[in-house]
């Protein structure tokens, strides 16, 4: 088990390829296990995709976005990058130290299941439009078949009327 305060796991098992985190404090004692607090309370506040201003910058100078990993070997691990879409650099500031262990197993089989859960929705989804669309295509055939049906008596009244009148001709010629 290592050991120091969170912040310095952190930027040790951290490759920094910005700005490393206020390069004038000092990252021992106290102060850096404050700050460490400081920043988990600052990231509790944010949820994934959100800018942060943790005093952390890019190489752009701008404040970084708090992701988190949803494959490969550093599933589950948040991580402060580059706020640029079209054009992002290579800093890249990790948050969570390196799972190992059972914790690595856990967290896999978890995004794994929220994958499957993922293919099961869209396969639900894809159901559900085709059961929607079925319904709408019966309405229409139930509304054709009413119309025609109404046609249909329409018909024959008007031809039991002709018979009728037929009959009335034939009997006054009787």
């Amino acid at each position: 088990m290592e050991h120091g305060s969170r912040e310095e796991r952190v930027r040790r098992s951290t490759p920094r390829m910005g700005v490393a985190p206020n390069p004038g404090a000092s990252s021992s004692g106290a102060h850096g296990a404050a700050r460490a607090v400081e920043l988990e309370t600052l990231l509790e506040e944010h949820s994934e995709g959100m800018l942060v201003r943790t005093g952390l910058t890019c190489r752009h100078g701008f404040f970084p976005i708090l992701y988190c990993c949803w494959s490969g070997p550093d599933t589950g691990r948040r991580f402060l990058a580059c706020s640029q879409v079209e054009q992002p650099c290579d800093f890249k500031y990790w948050i969570d130290e390196q799972f190992e262990g059972r914790a690595k197993r856990v967290i896999q089989d978890l995004v794994s299941m929220r994958h499957s859960m993922s293919e099961l929705y869209e396969h639900s989804s894809r159901q559900w439009d085709d059961m929607y669309a079925d319904r709408q295509r019966v309405k229409q055939q139930i509304h054709e078949l009413k119309c025609t049906i109404r046609e249909q008596r329409e018909r024959i009244v008007i031809l039991i009327c002709f018979s009728i009148v037929i009959a009335c001709g034939i009997c006054s010629l009787c």
